[in-house]
């Protein structure tokens, strides 16, 4: 069971890590955001990329203009396999850099305000639950095993208790038949005294 309860918290150090990990990270941008500018963004295109595992999307391409007044280009989150044209002349809020216009970000859980918390809360969860399951199934099996071994015990348990009523019921039987046979000798012993009285008497007679 000592091991089982190592590899638990084996993956609840991991998953702590990673929950770590993400509360650092929504922390430095919650400073990056502090610092920032915001300006009115405009969608103006599509822009063919080309991925690394080789497949190409179509992002936004958004246009917009730093508080000093020198224009600036961003690309939005949200690729797709085709350019959406509804999309075009949209406005968007752009979060960048005062120093480095072109670093820009987005906010909320799925930008790249909460994304890492995001992951950060998804990895806890799920090294925990892994580890929840590591000790909690072989225990789960342990008792399953043991109910299917109780099982398989009690029909030998009542084949037994079968078997000694069997035996008794022969006994009685083979009991019942001796005294059937010792009844059935007394009755011929008895008629053959009778039969044997009336030959006397008629010979007498």
């Amino acid at each position: 069971m000592k091991p089982l309860w190592l590899l638990f918290a084996l993956f609840l150090v991991i998953g702590v890590a990673c929950l770590a990990v993400g509360l650092n990270d929504y922390v430095q941008q919650q400073a990056w955001f502090a610092h920032g500018a915001q300006a009115d963004g405009t969608v103006t295109a599509y822009d063919l990329h080309v991925r690394n595992d080789g497949k190409s999307d179509f992002c936004p391409r958004i246009e917009f203009t730093t508080q000093a007044g020198e224009p600036a280009t961003t690309y939005g989150d949200i690729c797709v396999s085709q350019p959406n044209q509804n999309q075009i002349g949209q406005h968007v809020t752009v979060y960048y850099d005062p120093k480095v216009p072109s670093d820009t970000r987005s906010r909320g859980w799925l930008g790249v305000e909460g994304s890492g918390l995001t992951v950060g809360l998804a990895g806890f969860v799920f090294f925990t639950f892994i580890g929840s399951l590591s000790v909690v199934l072989p225990i789960w099996q342990n008792r399953r095993a043991a109910a299917k071994s109780s099982k398989f015990t009690q029909p030998q348990e009542v084949r037994g208790a079968q078997s000694i009523l069997q035996q008794d019921a022969q006994r009685y039987h083979s009991s019942q038949q001796t005294a059937e046979l010792r009844r059935l000798q007394e009755e011929n012993a008895e008629l053959k005294r009778k039969m044997e009285d009336e030959r006397r008497h008629k010979g007498q007679s």
